[in-house]
């Protein structure tokens, strides 16, 4: 084993030693990036240069980085044979090719082709490094998602990429943060999961099954990692996670309020740790600001607060546990063969852990989009899951859940985390982003009168959601209506 290399004193930079076997050489196995889910921006990955991947389309000259591309080679070929040197590998290599970049919101991937068949990955920050505004924030997140990767390869079988070299810092030959992994040969799992050409019923059917079951084991091999707070891990010297520290989130009122076309980055706020599961919903709600005038919002926020409040007195809300989570479960950030079988999982950066309700075992959210207060279904979409398949889906998941939960721990009825999850996942969003807040109330209240098959009436007045809102604000909702809305809270809850 190699040691790990050291910059300096920085120690936001290291290598690992590499672990491909001969078999290997011929077939790399991961690649990390953050695709933003826009059509044009995924790959079919392969490593023939003859078959570049295509790249989703930013013309060369706005991609802002401190090196060109061509520069690339030669780069990465003093970084390979420096650490094959260090292995006792004395036959050199060369990079001989740079495929396409593959780009998503945060960063961009370059695939890097050697002369023995082996392919690469080359991750880097593409926004606030770009700014010269590099934070330890940002470092933290290179950091975290490496160590992650590690540890994940180490005790999973999650498939994730060998990293084996990364810098957290600008202080490296490259002038700039990267990743270098193994590239991962797989489809996004969009084009298994929705063909663009016809395929037999029943070839899909499978593909589908065989996507989601190998999610559900992944997000069960997820539950080994807990902690009693929320936040983003903290690793020791060993690689292992010993602590949880405060994590970067994105607040939309600073976002919406700044007029000054700053960077996103200016809007990341810093919360957490998190003792409760209750502390981490009401981390962003509490930082609002409502205007005194609006009546509504104050209400809204009122509400939103008792539904949380609501929450906390459940069991299933308040586990006193926090897991390790992927908060991206998307089509996107999943590969797969031709088959469905997943073969990869892509952006680990935010990597954090949730409180349980919310975490690892909620359903991916290519399987809720019907839950999303903006969902409208069109028959003639073939992107699209009618609201009939997607709840089959979820039966599915959760049953596949309950079984590799069990075979794993021996625990049952540990589906309910699954089942209950979109509740708590809309209480989440709703507080976490301003432009959610109010489209998700809405819904609610609309699922738990449609549950209840009637509206609320009180003194011959219908209340819905927007005049609770006004009588919280003004003060003028006693306890015995406010027990009622409880009521409907805790029915629907249980509906679930």
């Amino acid at each position: 084993m190699a040691a790990e290399r050291q910059h300096k004193s920085d120690n936001t930079h290291g290598s690992f030693p590499l672990e491909l076997s001969s078999q290997e050489a011929g077939e790399t196995t991961a690649i990390a990036m953050d695709m933003d889910g826009e059509e044009g921006c995924f790959t079919h990955h392969n490593t023939d240069p003859k078959k570049e991947p295509k790249g989703c389309f930013i013309p060369d000259e706005d991609l802002t980085l401190p090196f060109a591309p061509e520069s690339l080679p030669a780069w990465a070929t003093s970084i390979r044979n420096g650490l094959m040197n260090k292995n006792n590998n004395a036959e050199p290599v060369v990079c001989t090719n740079v495929l396409s970049f593959l780009c998503g919101s945060n960063n961009v991937v370059f695939p890097l082709v050697f002369s023995d068949g082996v392919t690469w990955a080359l991750k880097v920050p593409q926004g606030p490094a770009c700014q010269s505004v590099f934070t330890p924030a940002n470092a933290h997140s290179i950091t975290t998602e490496v160590l992650t990767l590690r540890l994940l390869k180490k005790e999973t079988t999650i498939p994730v990429p060998v990293v084996h070299d990364y810098c957290a810092s600008m202080r490296n030959s490259l002038l700039y943060p990267y990743i270098l992994m193994d590239y991962m040969d797989g489809l996004p799992s969009f084009r298994t999961w929705f063909p663009e050409e016809p395929v037999d019923p029943n070839v899909l059917e499978t593909r589908r099954m065989n996507t989601l079951n190998d999610l559900a084991d992944i997000a069960v091999q997820l539950s080994k990692f807990t902690s009693t707070r929320g936040g983003w891990p903290i690793f020791d010297s060993e690689g292992q996670i010993s602590d949880v520290g405060i994590q970067r989130k994105f607040d939309q009122e600073i976002a919406f309020a700044d007029e000054t076309g700053q960077s996103d980055s200016d809007a990341l706020v810093s919360i957490g740790p998190f003792e409760t599961a209750k502390s981490r919903f009401l981390a962003m709600l509490d930082r609002r600001e409502v205007p005194a005038d609006d009546v509504y919002s104050t209400g809204t926020y009122k509400l939103l607060h008792m539904f949380i409040d609501w929450a906390s007195e459940l069991e299933d809300f308040e586990t006193g546990e926090f897991v390790l989570t992927h908060y991206d479960f998307a089509l996107q950030n999943v590969l797969v063969t031709e088959e469905g079988r997943v073969c990869g999982i892509i952006d680990w950066e935010d990597v954090g852990f949730a409180p349980a309700c919310v975490g690892n075992l909620s359903y991916p959210e290519f399987l809720t989009p019907d839950l999303d207060p903006d969902y409208s279904y069109d028959p003639e979409n073939k992107n699209q899951n009618s609201p009939e398949e997607l709840k089959r889906f979820r039966v599915v998941y959760s049953d596949m859940i309950e079984k590799k939960l069990f075979e794993a721990t021996g625990t049952v009825g540990g589906s309910t985390r699954t089942r209950k999850s979109p509740l708590f996942m809309d209480l989440q969003f709703a507080a976490d982003y301003l432009s959610r807040t109010h489209v998700t109330m809405i819904k609610l209240w609309e699922q738990m009168t449609d549950l209840m098959g009637k509206q609320l009436i009180v003194n011959g007045q219908v209340l819905d959601d927007g005049e609770i809102a006004w009588g919280l604000a003004e003060g003028e909702l006693d306890e015995a209506t406010i027990e009622l809305v409880k009521g409907r809270f805790m029915d629907f809850y249980n509906s679930l």
